[in-house]
């Protein structure tokens, strides 16, 4: 296979676990790796030498932007590639690189990041698009020590098909040690910058991946009041009406309802509003307006840069079929669970629910065959008199129910 006039750009300490398998994904068809290794102890130089990457030694400052500029200066290619240890490019998509080469019409591609729950699963938690293919050129650079951001125009910058499979973390003490990192660094910004809203929104999520949520909404509303863009901004905002509607905090609701923009422009409004609508008893006008968020999020995503929140997703149709369900809509409502199970195929709550919606509709044959599934994913939960429990009651379910069918 030909080498494409391409530099992979990447920081790293302590990868040697994830890094193989990055390289690995673009190891036959990029003509240069540039490896920046900020303090390694493990083995991680020695798995890139075995790609023959060119290796830089670069002292920690503190600063996630100063340390890919200094990668940057070290490629040769006009264009650039970035990922991190933990990512690889998707292998179906590598064509689209040779199709498209010398990719002169833009500056920069978005490439879709397929955030995966852990790097033992194929499941997607979370799909964000960023640029991470962009030409080498001095007034393309990183911004920002945490979370850095990419400068370059928007107006220079094109949609692309390729994904990015990012792991994870799924060691414990890599995922302490990192967040511990990040939140020395984005307290000592904060100190110099203490109104910046997208370190405060970066620090809100800290707090919420350690389950601290009373905490992360309180800095989350600061950060929206501050004036945070899309797409954290619908991410902070998801954060903190989700809070919101679980309190049943009417103030909070009123003030996150006057944040909201255009339903032009954010379709997001309609479930906020269906879900308030649930919340006051209305469930027609509910159902309503998850149908037109459905609606009108299927001929957009393709055109859109903003993020797929699968959580979102899930719950937008598991509420709309429980509302169906309540007209005895059980046909449309064992639509809308088919449609959670591929966006969340792992979850057994689901499938457990398709089925019992399968069997009301009159689909008895499809109702065991998701009797079946929940069965398998419960094989693969931990041991525990509950989940024995919920393997009995599925076994014998699924054994009356094809009695029926043979009736």
């Amino acid at each position: 296979m030909d080498k494409l006039p391409i530099s992979l750009c990447m920081i790293v300490k302590n990868e040697e676990r994830h890094l193989g398998a990055c390289l690995d994904s673009v190891y036959e068809w990029i003509d240069e790796i540039i490896i920046l290794d900020t303090g390694s102890t493990d083995n991680t130089v020695d798995v890139a030498k075995r790609f023959k990457a060119k290796i830089h030694h670069h002292p920690w400052k503190n600063d996630f932007a100063e340390a890919r500029n200094t990668a940057l200066k070290h490629a040769k290619n006009p264009w650039i590639l970035q990922l991190d240890a933990d990512e690889l490019i998707n292998q179906e998509d590598i064509p689209w690189f040779f199709d498209t080469y010398p990719w002169v019409d833009a500056s920069g591609y978005y490439l879709d990041i397929h955030n995966l729950k852990d790097e033992n699963s194929d499941e997607v938690s979370l799909i964000h698009r960023l640029v991470r293919f962009y030409k080498n050129h001095p007034d393309i650079y990183y911004e920002s020590a945490i979370h850095e951001s990419l400068h370059i125009p928007k107006s220079q910058v094109k949609n692309s098909p390729v994904r990015i499979i990012h792991k994870g973390y799924n060691h414990q003490t890599d995922t302490k040690s990192k967040r511990q990192r990040n939140l020395a660094i984005l307290r000592a910004k904060l100190k110099d910058d203490p109104h910046n809203p997208f370190l405060l929104a970066y620090l809100a999520q800290h707090y919420q991946m350690e389950g601290q949520l009373e905490k992360a909404v309180g800095i989350a509303k600061k950060s929206l009041w501050y004036g945070v863009t899309f797409p954290m901004r619908r991410h902070l905002l998801h954060l903190c009406f989700d809070f919101a509607f679980a309190k049943r905090d009417e103030k909070l609701l009123k003030k996150l309802f006057n944040m909201l923009p255009s339903a032009d422009v954010f379709p997001d409004v309609h479930y906020y509003h269906g879900r308030y609508f649930e919340l006051t008893g209305d469930i027609r006008a509910a159902a309503e307006q998850y149908l037109t968020y459905r609606q009108i999020t299927a001929s957009q995503r393709n055109q859109q840069n903003d993020s797929f929140i699968p959580d979102l997703e899930v719950d937008i149709r598991r509420r709309e079929a429980g509302i169906r369900t309540q007209f005895n809509q059980f046909r449309e409502a064992s639509g809308l669970m088919k449609e959670t199970v591929t966006i969340a195929p792992s979850v057994y709550q689901l499938w457990a629910e398709l089925g019992q919606y399968q069997f009301k509709a009159g689909f008895t044959d499809q109702a065991v065959e998701s009797f079946q599934k929940v069965l398998s994913l419960l094989e693969q939960i931990p041991e525990s008199g509950e989940t024995q429990t919920l393997r009995q009651r599925y076994s014998q379910l699924i054994k009356k129910l094809e009695l029926l069918i043979l009736q």
